[in-house]
């Protein structure tokens, strides 16, 4: 098992042991377990991502093949599983097969962060708070009412161009969230649908797309595909 999963494996062995008395007491006990070996990945992965990069780490992932700009889809597709895989560019865990580079990312504006790569300008942050999809729909809309950072062209982006905002692995660590960005938000709401009532979102955290209902609650980070020549107002 991966190093950095190892407080599952400590909590596994505490809900499986095959003597009773190794268990964990009471489900309260084993709910308190789990939720402390979530965090604990969370927060060292957190610490990984925050590390410095050397500049032997930055020729490397340099030198690593990048997504090319024609998959970067940026129309809303209704993807069922056994079509998203291929659609989207993962791998069997469902993780970007070209991770972004965390050197494309500039933020020429409070509010804003432009991707060189992709052309795309995101939000920096996003929705304060989770939301349904349809409500994250709405959110949109008002950003474009309000010219959110001076820009009128916002959507809700889909799964391969967030998929874009999870950075390339570094010295074999796991993928991160990319720079310059809010950290707050961490799972991020898609426009792709996979049925009906579920829809795809990304979770940039520890990057990999999934579905769910869309009454779920999610963050969504709006994007915006506009020329060098509109911008922002200044």
């Amino acid at each position: 098992m991966r190093p950095d999963l190892a407080p599952i494996r400590r909590f596994c062995n505490g809900a499986l042991a095959r003597n009773p008395a190794q268990r964990y007491t009471d489900i309260s006990t084993m709910a308190r377990a789990f939720r402390a070996a979530v965090q604990e990945i969370a927060s060292v992965h957190r610490q990984e991502c925050g590390m410095m990069i050397s500049q032997g780490d930055t020729e490397r992932i340099e030198s690593v093949p990048v997504v090319s700009k024609s998959r970067i889809r940026s129309r809303c597709r209704k993807l069922e599983r056994e079509q998203a895989q291929g659609a989207f560019g993962v791998d069997p865990l469902w993780r970007p097969e070209f991770p972004a580079s965390s050197h494309w990312f500039e933020a020429p504006h409070t509010d804003l962060v432009y991707d060189r790569h992709s052309g795309l300008w995101w939000q920096r942050s996003g929705s304060v708070h989770p939301m349904s999809w349809s409500r994250a729909r709405e959110y949109v809309r008002g950003l474009n009412r309000d010219r959110f950072g001076g820009l009128k062209r916002w959507r809700v982006p889909t799964a391969t161009e967030l998929l874009t905002l999870v950075t390339r692995p570094i010295n074999g660590r796991p993928t991160c969230a990319a720079p310059l960005f809010d950290p707050h938000q961490k799972w991020l709401w898609s426009c792709d649908r996979q049925s009906y009532r579920s829809a795809w979102y990304v979770s940039v955290e520890f990057g990999y797309v999934a579905s769910v209902d869309m009454d779920s609650d999610n963050f969504i980070r709006a994007v915006a595909d506009i020329g060098p020549q509109e911008r922002y107002d200044k």
